[in-house]
């Protein structure tokens, strides 16, 4: 048991560590590459899509992982897995369609500069 433990808190912390330590030498790139204004809409972007992938689905996932050790009957497990995978499909949708049809509009109002429009 605590050797499953050890290894996968290995694995998950290896990733962690790696992603970070990529994201620390990939920096001077971007410096080097971006002009500030450029970095800083990239930086802004990106932290728009991970408050997005937050708020847009409701974070209908943890309500599954709630309900699913609840739930008595693999039916009953199917309809849970399934109106959750549906649920968040239909949001993340709807929220790509708002998105590209007021892209203009939302990029003027967060970057203020047309510019960004396609990275937007």
């Amino acid at each position: 048991m605590l050797k499953a433990v050890l290894r996968d808190s290995l694995v998950y912390g290896l990733a962690s560590v790696l992603s970070k330590g990529l994201a620390i030498f990939l920096l001077p790139l971007y410096t080097r590459v971006l002009s500030p204004g450029d970095y800083g809409a990239y930086d802004l972007l990106i932290t728009l899509g991970a408050l997005a992938n937050l708020v847009v689905a409701l974070e209908i996932a943890q309500g599954l992982a709630r309900y699913w050790a609840d739930a008595p009957e693999p039916a009953a497990r199917k309809r849970l897995a399934s109106t959750s995978l549906w649920f968040s499909v239909l949001m993340y949708g709807l929220f790509l369609l708002v998105g590209l049809l007021a892209a203009p509009q939302l990029n003027a109002l967060v970057l203020g500069d047309a510019r960004y429009l396609d990275a937007f």
